[in-house]
């Protein structure tokens, strides 16, 4: 949640113009790096946000997750 936080403001302004949600699907390595990202949109011409998200998320670095790798999922 920190490393959203520290985001927001870039996440807000991909976000803004659309109305859909958004579902987060990452997965982080063991040094918190973000090794992949994915984002589906409940409105299809979202696409443009959605791009500008993954971008943004993967600049970010979260905590470790531990030994493993993990996947997360969340709603932006």
């Amino acid at each position: 949640q920190e490393t959203l936080d520290s985001l927001g403001s870039k996440i807000s302004e991909c976000k803004s113009g659309s109305s859909g949600d958004f579902e987060v699907t990452m997965y982080i390595g063991t040094r918190g790096q973000v090794l992949g990202a994915g984002v589906a949109q409940s409105k299809a011409g979202d696409d443009t946000a959605a791009d500008c998200l993954v971008g943004v998320l993967k600049e970010g670095t979260f905590k470790s997750p531990g030994s493993w790798p993990a996947k997360v999922s969340f709603h932006l």
